[in-house]
């Protein structure tokens, strides 16, 4: 396995462009409040919530068995962390997305996941933001079925790939959820964490500062 850092921008300037979408469609709100909190004790397993520019992305660990990991490997090289995303097709997966790209991601349409292997946990130091939720047993065993009911498959059972992602390592595919305001990647992300029983709450929350404060609501609930 060769290691990859949790994230490398887009080429091309293409996080600028993207950071046009919540301006326009969501109106977002600044700041995710990144006071510190309190990390779950040496040697419990965590799933981290991530924020890149307006996006939030899920970090959760895999093991070569697991169903997830299994689904992945024809496309990730292995890693000790995958991070998952999930956007409006055109946009996301769009290296240089226009006018018509985020015109389309006002609208109802297809859905895309991003699948990103890191090599390391995020933390502040490599990515905007990070705020990490202990994660074990049948909890992340949930969180991970959310995330494999996510992709879109062939007749096969195989995930239906779009193109090689803008990470190193990095693959979009097609998702069986279809995009549409309000529920934005941040939403979904919160939903994936919530799926595991933690206490979040995805109600509300369009952007990545919303889903920011609400992992750092739960993360001082659970480590109280």
């Amino acid at each position: 396995m060769t290691g990859t850092p949790p994230w490398n921008p887009p080429e091309g300037g293409a996080v600028g462009r993207r950071a046009l979408l919540p301006a326009l469609a969501l109106a977002a709100c600044a700041g995710a409040g990144r006071e510190p909190v309190p990390a779950p004790p040496p040697g419990v397993p965590a799933a981290w919530l991530v924020q890149i520019s307006w996006h939030t992305e899920v970090a959760l660990p895999l093991r070569r068995e697991e169903a997830l990991a299994r689904l992945l490997a024809p496309f990730l090289p292995e890693a000790p962390l995958v991070a998952f995303g999930f956007g409006a097709r055109g946009f996301f997966t769009a290296r240089e997305p226009g006018l018509a790209e985020l015109s389309g991601a006002l609208l109802p349409g297809p859905g895309a996941l991003l699948a990103v292997p890191m090599a390391a946990p995020p933390t502040p130091d490599t990515v905007e933001d990070a705020v990490p939720l202990p994660l074990a047993g049948a909890a992340h065993e949930a969180v991970a079925a959310f995330l494999l009911g996510e992709f879109e498959r062939d007749a096969a059972g195989r995930p239906r790939p779009i193109r090689p992602g803008f990470r190193p390592g990095a693959w979009f595919f097609e998702a069986r959820r279809r995009y549409a305001l309000p529920y934005t990647s941040n939403t979904w992300a919160v939903e994936a964490l919530a799926a595991g029983g933690l206490p979040l709450d995805p109600s509300g929350v369009m952007t990545a500062g919303a889903a920011m404060r609400e992992a750092r609501r739960a993360a001082r609930r659970l480590m109280a």
